[in-house]
């Protein structure tokens, strides 16, 4: 048997593997849950604060940096699609700390739409055809912001919340009327 016919044609690639190659629309579907959760902790943080004591530099660091750890898996087996060096996902990543909106905008959406190697190259071979699954993780890219959208309508639009009622047993002093100390 040759080695032609031994090696495999394509792989299958699982998420969280160090090695190999996914392509764009693989891409995709595993860098969306690591932008879901960068989103949802830079709420958390947000909120959590009441928008009082942390800066928005402090509330974005700890999500960003996870999210920083999180993107090097992806971002590295995307640019050995590309036939690129593992060492090319620190420097694109590390502009993020920097500016962290405007980069990663700009990084995800050239490592999902620059076409990768058609054959094997030095990293492996191609990723085997996509299943659905993961075709329909990357299409979630796509109703993400228009269910945002949605979403920021549908609060804006909304009448504000009543009041809360005062705790059972807290004392209620009512307000002072005008012109009285």
């Amino acid at each position: 048997m040759s080695e032609a016919a031994a090696a495999p044609a394509c792989y299958r690639p699982l998420p969280w593997q160090w090695r190999g190659r996914i392509g764009r629309v693989r891409f995709a579907a595993y860098a969306f849950p690591v932008f879901a959760v960068y989103l949802l902790l830079l709420y958390w943080a947000r909120m959590s604060d009441g928008g009082q004591a942390l800066p928005d530099r402090v509330a974005q660091f700890a999500p960003l940096v996870l999210m920083v750890l999180l993107s090097i898996l992806p971002v590295t087996r995307r640019l050995h699609d590309m036939r690129l060096p593992s060492r090319m996902a620190l420097v694109l990543l590390a502009p993020l700390l920097i500016a962290p909106d405007a980069v990663l905008v700009l990084l995800y959406g050239v490592l999902a739409c620059y076409p990768g190697e058609r054959d094997s190259n030095r990293f492996g071979p191609p990723p085997c055809p996509n299943s659905g699954w993961t075709v329909g993780a990357a299409c979630l890219w796509l109703v993400f912001p228009l269910a945002a959208a949605w979403l920021a309508y549908r609060i804006a639009s909304s009448p504000p919340l009543p009041p809360l009622p005062p705790k059972h047993g807290a004392h209620h002093i009512p307000a002072a009327p005008a012109g009285q100390p």
